[in-house]
């Protein structure tokens, strides 16, 4: 109802009802495409910095996990930035991850102008720490797979002798 309503009033007042209720239609469509953005909540680190990944736009190449970390910081860094958005990638079947590129911006939530884009200076893959948030997110990004094997080793019971002796992988075979 409201769209005919819309398209009568740009037809007699604005008299290019085409081009006008066309330019309406796109700018709809552009404002939902920047809503759909989900950013989910990691948590906290030890900085009070807050993480967040977007779970909407993970790009999938086998067990290697692309997408973007935003990071609003308790306080602004030395570049007047208040978030950062970082590029990376986790390989979830080695347990992996590597950041790509960095944006500082001015806003939270990587909004805002951006003040500095860098190329990360070592993008070699790296084990995910458990001294971070990093598992937290490899968990998201790898759909629980991440956390289901941490759990699985967490729980592994060694295989025992006769005494009670932990007997060595090898052997346990």
């Amino acid at each position: 109802m409201w769209m005919k309503t819309l398209k009568a009033f740009t037809d007699k007042v604005l008299g290019r009802p085409q081009a006008v209720f066309g330019l309406f239609l796109m700018a709809l469509t552009v404002s939902g495409v920047q809503a759909q953005v989900t950013l989910r909540m990691v948590g906290d680190d030890k900085d009070r910095s807050r993480h967040f990944v977007d779970i909407d736009r993970v790009e999938i190449k086998g067990d290697i996990r692309g997408y973007w970390r935003t990071v609003n910081l308790a306080q602004k860094d030395a570049l007047g930035a208040m978030s950062l958005r970082h590029r990376q990638e986790i390989d979830c079947k080695a347990e992996t991850i590597r950041t790509v590129v960095t944006t500082h911006h001015q806003g939270i939530r990587g909004t805002g102008p951006i003040i500095i884009t860098l190329p990360a200076k070592d993008q070699s893959f790296q084990p995910i720490s458990s001294e971070n948030i990093d598992p937290k997110v490899a968990s998201l990004i790898c759909q629980g797979q991440f956390e289901q094997r941490v759990l699985k080793t967490k729980a592994a019971k060694p295989k025992v002798d006769a005494d009670g002796n932990p007997i060595p992988e090898e052997e346990a075979k």
